[in-house]
């Protein structure tokens, strides 16, 4: 087995092993990951700058891929080149499982020194059983395996519908509007002020934001979600984007009970109080709440009521809620379903945990967007 930097020209095989390895939850519904068209493009949106390595036999056949991708962000509040390894998948092959970690790691440890990238962070679902013992928990502490510190654990939410019960009253003060051009200079200067003092925040301009509209296919700032107090201050803002162009979430199988909530899904859809859950073999269609702020958990209610309303009725809405984040619990009116993550630094063995790093009860929770997991 060697390990190779990918090129554009491995993409179909690439593709192919790919999709058949990737999963996000078992029973009661089994959920496959569909990337489309070109592998590397779910990467641009982030950044230009990614390495991704294959680990292939000597006939050229694929048993392992994972990518490092590298961005800006702020650490502290200073601009910080940091790492991102993502998509790492290995084959059931015996000799490809035992291999793995003492080839893909030397290729890591070089992308990351030809940058000079201190810093790196991983993101790892609950339910990939194989991941967590391999990375997290290894029987072996080998010093030539990178050590994951745990920053924060997190729920993927994902947004169904509102139950007829619990509405409560309205937050009067505030109104939500569709953004306009004229939005686009005060929402950059909201979305600074507030992810500013978080770890991995992204470094928002008014230049950031419009190359963004440019590589994120049909966002714009048209697409807002923003929330004014009676003095036209933003108080909160969200962006629902899909990316289905880019990789699509499919329903495998229900098991028996998830069979049940399929059909129970359809039943409530019809009376408006949730979303159809799709038949198996088809995409669920999900809409990301992309750049999701607000300044308490009244505004962000009224943020979810706003986005749940105009979106399809078979479509679901998702975002990120870290632990001890309040102001994003799902409120209980609405109904919902999460998915468990967590986020960890990954460093090399000798490099000590940075201050900054250490778990607090106090600070606040990194940025991190749903749609780019």
């Amino acid at each position: 087995m060697d390990v190779v930097l990918a090129k554009e020209s491995d993409n179909a095989k690439i593709l192919e092993f790919f999709n058949k390895q990737s999963f996000l939850t078992g029973p009661p519904v089994d959920i496959t990951i569909n990337r489309k068209n070109s592998f590397f493009d779910k990467y641009k949106l982030q950044s230009e700058d990614f390495d991704t390595f294959i680990m292939e036999d000597r006939r050229g056949e694929i048993h392992g891929v994972a990518t490092l991708l590298y961005r800006d962000a702020l650490i502290q509040g200073t601009p910080t080149l940091i790492g991102y390894g993502t998509d790492l998948r290995v084959s059931a092959n015996r000799q490809a499982t035992l291999q793995w970690p003492e080839l893909f790691f030397p290729a890591f440890k070089d992308s990351l020194e030809k940058r000079n990238c201190k810093l790196t962070f991983s993101v790892i679902n609950f339910s990939q059983i194989q991941a967590m013992n391999a990375l997290i928990r290894p029987r072996a502490q080998r010093r030539d395996i990178p050590r994951y510190y745990l920053i924060r654990k997190f729920d993927l939410v994902s947004l169904h519908g509102r139950t007829p019960f619990l509405q409560g009253n309205p937050l009067n003060t505030v109104k939500i509007f569709e953004g306009t051009p004229n939005d686009l200079e005060p929402l950059v200067e909201y979305l600074k002020k507030k992810t500013e003092s978080h770890l991995f925040a992204f470094p928002y301009s008014i230049e950031f934001m419009e190359n963004r509209f440019k590589k994120w296919k049909g966002l714009s700032i048209e697409k807002f979600l923003i929330a004014k107090d009676v003095h036209g201050n933003i108080v909160g803002c969200c962006a629902p984007w899909s990316n289905a162009h880019l990789q699509t979430l499919d329903v495998t199988k229900y098991s028996d009970l998830g069979e049940s909530f399929h059909l129970l899904s359809r039943l409530i859809s019809i009376v408006r109080m949730g979303k159809a859950l799709p038949a198996s073999g088809q995409p669920l269609k999900l809409s990301y709440l992309t750049h999701l702020n607000c300044d308490n958990p009244d505004i962000f209610r009224r943020l979810l009521k706003s986005a749940l309303k105009r979106s399809p009725r078979d479509e679901f809405l998702v975002y990120v809620n870290f632990d001890r984040d309040a102001a994003t619990l799902p409120p209980p009116v609405f109904i919902s379903s999460t998915l468990r993550f967590a986020m960890y630094s990954v460093l090399a063995p000798e490099t000590p945990l940075p201050s900054y790093l250490q778990p607090s009860p106090f600070s606040p929770p990194p940025e991190l967007e749903a749609v780019l997991i």
